[in-house]
């Protein structure tokens, strides 16, 4: 039998496309999902129905997390059905999700990949995936990549009508290592719905979620008087010591801080930079009085402060991401330089 040439030309459909056209092509489809991840020791389940563009519910029962997220066009609701508490997130837009009040369950166990149809989303810059399997209908893709001392590798199997049947993430980075698996099963078309389904109104007997907001006890224009702290010199007050320079914060054990400090080691900054530890080690000074220590503490760490000649606080930078670390140096040169009233 001869084959026209033309059909021997013809290439199946790329499985990361096809998975793109499948999120896009069905408006209304539920499923149910299982979870497993390295920061939470059991395994959990739960299950995701949308109704775009802007209604979803994800459903998820995942160790002591027992809780539902629920959107539709005016904004979200999370419910935490074991401490019967929730969280508003009024006039969001687009159907993504918001920053847990729950977390980390709900960064783990979030369906990102249906909720945005994006697959591309979790590589590393210049990583592409690649066809590694092929068994009946489902296609299995893998891209992995290895930058700046990390590396990682993000698995999908995507089946013959672009449905989203695993997914896998893996990544090991200065920030610790992240592991996540989801499967997806029980895919249902047009699903039958209530009036409830995506109305995100807290059930009775909820109450809103809240906790105490720090004030910022360090603000740009305070002149800092940081006292007496540890050194290898012996106990000293630090106020000479800082003034004019980059003051970097930290906690003793920070894997964040250590990317930060040994990424400032190698810039060429027209400032210099002093550590500081607000615990009982790290840094080149270190356990200063409770006081000074909650205040500096209170953003959280690696916290950052530039000073003038006279201790005032002229800019000042929380955390560091590893992934823009040059836009960190540009600003404290800027701020250095006098250029920036941040």
């Amino acid at each position: 039998m001869l084959i026209p040439i033309a059909l021997l030309l013809i290439r199946p459909v790329d499985g990361i496309q096809r998975f793109h056209d499948f999120v896009n092509k069905n408006k209304s489809f539920s499923v149910q999902i299982s979870a497993r991840s390295n920061i939470i020791p059991t395994p959990g389940k739960g299950s995701y129905i949308v109704n775009r563009p802007n209604s979803f519910r994800v459903s998820i029962d995942w160790g002591a997390a027992d809780y539902n997220y629920v959107k539709d066009a005016s904004g979200a609701v999370e419910f935490e059905r074991y401490r019967k508490t929730y969280q508003e997130y009024p006039g969001s837009q687009g159907i993504f999700y918001d920053e847990s009040t729950f977390a980390p369950i709900q960064a783990e166990s979030m369906p990102i990949p249906l909720l945005n149809g994006d697959l591309k989303m979790f590589l590393a810059p210049r990583s592409t995936y690649k066809l590694v399997k092929q068994q009946g209908g489902n296609q299995t893709y893998t891209a992995t990549w290895s930058i700046d001392g990390g590396n990682g590798k993000v698995t999908a199997v995507i089946g013959a009508d672009g449905r989203l049947i695993h997914f896998e993430v893996y990544a090991n980075n200065q920030m610790g290592v992240m592991h996540r698996v989801m499967d997806f099963s029980n895919y249902v078309f047009n699903p039958k719905t209530n009036p409830y389904t995506f109305i995100p109104v807290p059930p009775l007997g909820f109450t809103i979620y809240q906790f105490p907001t720090t004030y910022p006890e360090v603000q740009i224009g305070h002149t800092l008087q940081l006292g007496t702290w540890k050194s290898a010199a012996g106990s000293k007050n630090i106020d000479a010591d800082v003034r004019g320079k980059l003051m970097v914060i930290r906690e003793p054990s920070s894997p964040p801080a250590d990317a930060l400090i040994a990424y400032l080691d190698k810039q060429n900054l027209p400032v210099k930079t002093v550590v500081v530890s607000v615990g009982e080690s790290g840094g080149q000074f270190w356990a200063p009085a409770p006081a000074i220590a909650s205040k500096l503490s209170s953003f959280g760490t690696p916290f950052s402060i530039l000073l003038d000649a006279q201790g005032k606080v002229t800019a000042m930078w929380l955390g560091f991401n590893p992934d823009r670390p040059e836009q960190l140096v540009a600003e404290i040169t800027k701020a250095a330089k006098g250029t920036s009233g941040e």
